[in-house]
Order: C-alpha cells, then structure tokens, then sequence
C-alpha cells in the first residue's frame, strides 16, 4: 500500500515536470514567433517604401552649378589635369582636380573648383559622372594659359553644358573673366571671354 503511494506521487511528480517544461517551450516559441514576426514586417515596410518611392527620390540628383577658381590657382597647375566629380553637400556637386606632368598623381587634388551661380541644367538619372580630362598643349592647359595672360583675366570658370545634348555625358566649357564668378549665369559670356576649351569625358574623350 505504501509502495503504490509512493508511486503515485512520483508520477504525479513527473507529469508536474514535463507540463512546466512544456508550458516554457510553448512561451519561448511565441515570444521568438512574434519578434520574428515583428521583424518581418520591419524589413517588409521599408522595401515596399523603397519600391514606392519615384526614381527622383532613389537617384542621385540635382542642378549643375558655375564653378571656378582663380587664376593664380590655374597656372600652378601642371602639363595635364584629371577632373573627378566630388559631392560637397546635399546640393553641391563640385569637382577636384588632379594634375601632373608624367602621369603620376598625388593621394589628395591638386585643385577644388569652387561653386558659383547655377546653371539651371539639371542632372540626374541616364546622365554619366566620370572623369573628365583637361589636355596639355595648345588644344588644353597651355592655350588657357596664353589666354589668361592676353586678357589679364582673374578667374576660370567652368561653365556646365547640358547632358541631354551629349548623351547624357556632363562636360564643361572653360571661360576667363576679371569679374567675380558669382554674379556670372551660365552662358552668359557678355563679360566672360571663351577659352574654345572644353573638360573631356574620359572616356570617350570626344568632346574637343
């Protein structure tokens, strides 16, 4: 009698154990269900917001700018100039300038070109951002350099030409003016001398 007692309450015991256990791994599971869950949706939210979102809001985007620098700055530079775009802020997409006279480049530019007034052209999805190249010799660096000393010009600018007209290729025509940059529109040469120099794509370098 006492070992049928005894038995029932170590099974009484057991089934006390395995219930609890059970009842741990049934909480355990929904808690990591609903934080699965909760993440899920997260992560389901912020791809259909992306998806949702217009190309204009996904791409980097905005207006093309005058820049400039003076020309004190510009005849320092060496036999060849390699441009690369630079993003300088949330509404500034300016250039840096690497020159040399035997193709080998320092770590940091060599040049920063400065914003002025903008063009009004803007820029955006189809267009290309590669580097674009200033020339040596008398059909880059050296005709701006003999120009800027027959006009006594004080800066040059870089005048941005729109992207539509050049399948989608960014490139700039190089001016020399004696009055300050920002008061100069795009285009409007009345005070500004052209240079017949353009900065080049490169590739295909076949703006020149």
């Amino acid at each position: 009698m006492i070992k049928q007692f005894i038995l029932k309450k170590v099974n009484l015991f057991f089934f006390a154990i395995v219930s609890l256990t059970f009842s741990c791994n049934n909480t355990n599971s929904d808690t990591t269900t609903a934080e699965t869950t909760s993440t899920d949706t997260v992560g389901k939210n912020a791809s259909e917001a992306y998806a949702a979102a217009s190309p204009e809001t996904r791409t980097i985007s905005g207006v093309l700018d005058t820049l400039w620098i003076d020309v004190s700055t510009f005849m320092a530079l060496k036999k060849k100039i390699a441009f690369r775009f630079y993003v300088g802020g949330s509404d500034t997409l300016t250039m840096h300038g690497w020159s040399s006279d035997d193709n080998i480049y320092k770590d940091t530019p060599d040049v920063k070109l400065i914003k002025g007034k903008s063009s009004g052209l803007n820029f955006g999805a189809g267009n290309y951002l590669g580097n674009l190249i200033l020339r040596r010799g008398i059909d880059g660096i050296r005709r701006i350099k003999d120009s800027i000393a027959a006009t006594s010009s004080r800066y040059v600018l870089f005048a941005p030409q729109d992207p539509k007209m050049n399948n989608g290729q960014i490139f700039y025509k190089i001016f020399l003016t004696k009055d300050d940059p920002h008061i100069i529109p795009l285009n409007t040469a009345l005070k500004a001398t052209p240079t017949g120099i353009n900065l080049n794509p490169s590739p295909p370098k076949s703006i020149n």
